[in-house]
């Protein structure tokens, strides 16, 4: 035993082994610590984060909405879902889930919420019933209205705002005369930088492009 205790070889390897073990903590804790800090954003987070941001629980209008996004508006949103996601784990961390009044509030309506739906679940409302909710609570039902448009772009740059809002009204009276799709519509006028096509849009992205 003393014999093998002197050899080299045995020195080596076992140096070798401490080396592996240490390594391998090392990485361990590192690996665990990354996954910790990985934020998953795939689609469906990416539809219920939309849902909740419009307050219209509709998964066809949240796709239809995803689906409509620029590359530039997807990144925003994707930055946007991340954003939320790091600053709650912070919150967590902090144990404002467990300190904060607000929160604690918010928790104990979401499992009253739970709880009342699964015991309304047995019992039918009857319309009257139905209709006295709606009248107490409209806010609940509003669906903020989209529209979906082409925008035939005719500048007054050149020729003056008059004669641009007349030819702007023909193109009018004749996509609306021959029913052309939306989709063929800014070829009836002057090309845009910005976009022609506008489909399913809501009041405030059209503001924020048109101002």
């Amino acid at each position: 035993m003393r014999f093998l205790l002197r050899e080299p070889l045995v020195h080596f390897l076992a140096l070798t082994g401490l080396l592996f073990l240490l390594h391998n903590a090392v990485v361990g804790e590192d690996a665990t610590l990354d996954n910790e800090r990985r934020i998953v954003v795939d689609r469906d987070a990416l539809l219920t984060f939309i849902q909740y941001r419009t307050r219209e629980f509709e998964l066809e209008q949240a796709e239809a909405e995803l689906a409509g996004l620029t590359e530039a508006e997807l990144q925003q949103v994707i930055d946007s879902y991340v954003s939320e996601q790091a600053l709650a784990r912070e919150a967590r961390a902090l144990g404002l889930d467990r300190t904060d009044y607000i929160i604690t509030r918010r928790l104990v309506q979401s499992l009253e919420f739970i709880a009342r739906g699964m015991a309304d679940a047995d019992s039918e409302p009857t319309t009257e019933e139905i209709t006295a909710y709606y009248s107490a609570n409209p806010e609940e039902f509003f669906v903020k209205p989209r529209v979906s448009f082409a925008h035939v772009f005719f500048s007054g740059e050149d020729r003056g705002s008059d004669e641009a809002m007349s030819l702007a009204q023909s193109a009018l009276e004749k996509l609306r005369a021959e029913d052309i799709a939306i989709s063929d519509g800014a070829r009836f006028g002057e090309r845009f930088l910005y976009g022609a096509n506008f489909v399913n849009r809501s009041g405030g992205y059209i503001v924020k492009q048109f101002g």
